[in-house]
């Protein structure tokens, strides 16, 4: 028999505060949304051109397995990695797409295992929301694409967190040489990962305030066997002593950019979506709880610490060193803490609200690619193929040379010529030129520009022009380009020819 409702007490229900958030799709629908934007994007930009970055993974696995040791130092790079992008080159060929491939399945099953712990201590609704603010963070989309170790860094930090929080809960000597094995790859990956070690060191202390100690045999054996695979990080990091301001890139980092890095724009959304569903929503609430657990604890020490150590280290020694990829590794705790935090704040129509924020921001982010025409990793920094295919099309008639500026600051401590297989020039590994090119250090040293160019210019058969390929960093490029003007003077005039996101091609011609 159907129950009578009053008409009055029916319209009463449909009009209560933050009813209609009962119709917004689930959370898992949401979540799955947000997965799926992220692989388009990835699927957009797998198979573009290299950045500068990545043809520097590309040339220090050029020589070959014996050559892989001496190249790492240059940069420097993780053996571990460069050999694992040998193995692929080698099975799969040499395309941008293979190369990418560790790195987007890293970000794979670090989503997996992050969303697996997850749902076992805090729910279905926190692992869906963590696993989304995860791969929203724009440092970690990019770096799932990228032919560079960072990505593998990080699945490396999850399971490393991971596996200490099961050393912890069942100590034993197999979980410790685990953790052990997790943590030295995770350093291995990124020296200044190792900033995640501090976290979990707090993290152990904590332990031993509340007597969770473990067995000393375990935790000796986890300490020896930490120290031990990491000593060839420190060979590395002693080779690397010699110019460590050649190493650093960004600017000099203030509080602003600390805090945007702790709320970046899609844990932002998140909050603003948690924000308006608190607002409309009246009943029916969950309060978070009132004594965070230790599991949450470590997460808020991952999230926390590599950032702040990253900004501390730059302002005391004034290296650039403030870079998300340095210190991404606390994405995975970031995510952690917004998945437990915004799923506990009120009831499961909040948590769809958060979610379908996330799920907008992904899509608007994914449209306005598309409608930019962008098509991948050099976006903004630099398409060196497409700038060596126009150079090589223009010069192919007169044979005009091409002086061709590092985009590396190394450059000003290692050799310049020749410029093939040259790492300062490393764009020229998997995109080889066919032009007459003349290397340039990257800060302006006027009398060696000078001789460069004067060699260029006494040259046999010089048609009459040459071509300048720059881009606009480590330092500005204008310098050079009025420092060249000046010394040719009235009798050369000056035009760019084209511009591949950034990489200037300007032209030197001689006035007849």
């Amino acid at each position: 028999m159907a129950t009578f409702v009053p008409r009055s007490e029916a319209m009463a229900k449909s009009t209560e505060p933050g009813g209609f958030l009962k119709y917004l799709p689930s959370v898992a629908l949401c979540g799955v949304a947000v997965l799926l934007v992220t692989a388009l994007w990835l699927v957009r930009t797998l198979g573009s051109a290299y950045w500068l970055d990545e043809t520097g993974t590309y040339w220090a696995t050029n020589g070959g397995l014996k050559e892989i040791p001496a190249r790492c130092v240059v940069f420097p790079m993780s053996l571990l990695y460069a050999w694992l992008i040998l193995a692929v080159r080698t099975l799969f060929g040499s395309g941008e797409a293979v190369a990418r491939i560790p790195s987007v399945l890293s970000i794979a099953l670090a989503v997996y295992v992050m969303f697996r712990n997850v749902r076992v201590r805090w729910g279905s609704n926190a692992a869906w929301i963590a696993a989304a603010v995860f791969v929203s963070i724009p440092e970690v989309t990019s770096l799932a694409g990228d032919a560079r170790p960072y990505a593998l860094g990080l699945l490396f930090t999850v399971l490393s967190t991971s596996l200490l929080l099961r050393f912890f809960q069942r100590p034993s000597y197999q979980s410790a040489a685990l953790y052990a094995l997790a943590a030295a790859l995770m350093v291995h990956m990124q020296l200044l990962y190792g900033a995640v070690l501090l976290a979990h060191l707090l993290y152990a202390a904590l332990q031993l305030r509340r007597g969770r100690l473990p067995n000393i045999g375990y935790v000796a054996t986890a300490v020896a066997l930490l120290a031990v695979l990491m000593i060839p990080v420190a060979l590395q990091l002693r080779s690397m002593a010699g110019h460590s301001g050649s190493h650093s890139f960004a600017p000099m980092p203030g509080a602003y950019d600390l805090v945007s890095a702790y709320f970046p724009i899609p844990v932002m959304t998140a909050i603003l979506g948690a924000a308006i569903a608190g607002i409309l929503l009246t009943a029916d609430s969950q309060s978070a709880p009132s004594r965070p657990s230790d599991e949450l604890v470590l997460a808020g020490l991952v999230a926390f610490i590599p950032p702040f150590l990253c900004f501390l280290a730059s302002r005391l020694t004034h290296l650039g060193l403030f870079l998300g990829r340095y210190f991404v590794g606390y994405a995975a705790g970031l995510a952690v803490c917004s998945g437990v935090l915004l799923a506990s704040v009120r009831s499961g129509r909040a948590a769809r609200a958060v979610m379908i924020s996330i799920a907008l921001f992904q899509l608007t982010s994914l449209g306005l690619l598309i409608r930019n025409r962008a098509q991948g990793h050099t976006m903004h920094r630099g398409d060196w193929a497409a700038a060596v295919k126009f150079v090589d099309q223009n010069t192919a008639a007169d044979g005009a040379p091409a002086l061709v500026r590092s985009q590396y600051i190394e450059s000003d401590f290692n050799p310049i010529e020749p410029v093939n297989d040259n790492p300062m020039f490393s764009q020229f590994a998997p995109y080889p030129s066919r032009s007459h090119l003349a290397g340039l250090r990257a800060t302006l040293n006027e009398a060696e520009v000078e001789r460069t160019l004067n060699g260029v210019l006494s040259g046999s058969g010089f048609p009459g022009r040459f071509l300048l390929m720059s881009y606009d960093s480590p330092k500005p490029l204008a310098p050079l380009v009025t420092f060249l003007a000046g010394h040719l003077g009235p009798a050369f005039s000056l035009r760019e020819l084209g511009d591949f996101d950034g990489i200037h091609v300007l032209e030197f011609r001689k006035n007849r």
